[in-house]
This record gives C-alpha cells, sequence and structure tokens, in this order.
C-alpha cells in the first residue's frame, strides 16, 4: 500500500510542533524552580502556558480528526484537508476547508456533471450514485465485504443493483 505524501508532511509537522512545544516546557520546567524577585510567576507562567498548549493541541486534534473524515466521507483528499486545517494559522485552513467543501462538487461517474455531496441519484441522468444491499435495500459502501444490516454477502456487481 502506497503511503500518501500529504499523510508524510502531516506527520512531520506534528513531531516538529511537539519537538518545539517540548523544548518550550522544559525552558519553563527549568526557570520555574530559579530564584525570582516576583516570588512564583515562572511556576504561574509554566502553568498557564501549559494549560493554553493543551488546549490548543486539543482543540487543533479534533479540527484534525473531524476534517479528516468529513474530507474522506466527501471523496477529498483527507490528508491534504486535515494538514491544511490543522497548520494553516488563525484557523485559515479550516476556512478554507469549509468553502471548499460546500463549493467542489464531484462529478456524477455516468454523465460527468457536477453534483453535491449528498445527492443519492444524479438530477441529469438518474444514475444511482449510493450503493444499496440487494438483500435488505440499507446503504453500503463500495469496500465493504458484508452488509453491516444483514449480514449478506456483498460484491461490487450485486451492491450497484
Amino acid at each position: 500500500m502506497k503511503t500518501s505524501p500529504f499523510k508524510i508532511v502531516f506527520w512531520t509537522l506534528a513531531a516538529i510542533l511537539a519537538a518545539a512545544f517540548s523544548g518550550v516546557l522544559i525552558f519553563f520546567i527549568r526557570t520555574a524552580g530559579a530564584p525570582n524577585v516576583k516570588g512564583n510567576f515562572h511556576v504561574f507562567t509554566f502553568s498557564f502556558v501549559l494549560a493554553f498548549a493543551v488546549i490548543i493541541i486539543g482543540l487543533l486534534t479534533l479540527i484534525a480528526i473531524l476534517v479528516f473524515r468529513d474530507a474522506k466521507k466527501r471523496g477529498l483528499n483527507p490528508w491534504l484537508w486535515a494538514m491544511v486545517a490543522t497548520f494553516v494559522p488563525n484557523f485559515l485552513g479550516l476556512i478554507l476547508y469549509l468553502i471548499v467543501r460546500y463549493t467542489v462538487k464531484k462529478p456524477c461517474p455516468h454523465c460527468g456533471r457536477g453534483l453535491q455531496g449528498n445527492f443519492n441519484i444524479c438530477p441529469y441522468c438518474g444514475t444511482n450514485l449510493k450503493l444499496h444491499c440487494p438483500e435488505c435495500g440499507e446503504d453500503v459502501l463500495e469496500e465493504w465485504k458484508v452488509c453491516p444490516h444483514c449480514g449478506y454477502k456483498l460484491d461490487s456487481a450485486s451492491a450497484a443493483e
């Protein structure tokens, strides 16, 4: 299986940011014990920086996960958009993804016209865009081998019906 170059860049940037964050933490830990005219100012600064960093890292992780899942579901490159939404500063990457998410239309596999991502049937040619289980009629994904609703063994030809 070939690794996406966006996946490599994403994890490289994440490792660089983690190393930088660790360096800042080590700096604050080492200076927190040093004598200071203002008392425990360094300890307060360290606690504030640590809490702020945990909140920001948690928020960025949540954004990366949500964008990755949504981009994958919509047929966009999930590693590229997770990287853009996470590492472009001031949430501009997330805003850019949201703009692209609502403006990019996926083409119909039969007639090629642009369609919204939530369409089940192409309004131009009538092609069914979602795969259904031939046994129970529930939506299934192309890579599934078994219907999770009824247990019917799927193949690409039978699910397309």
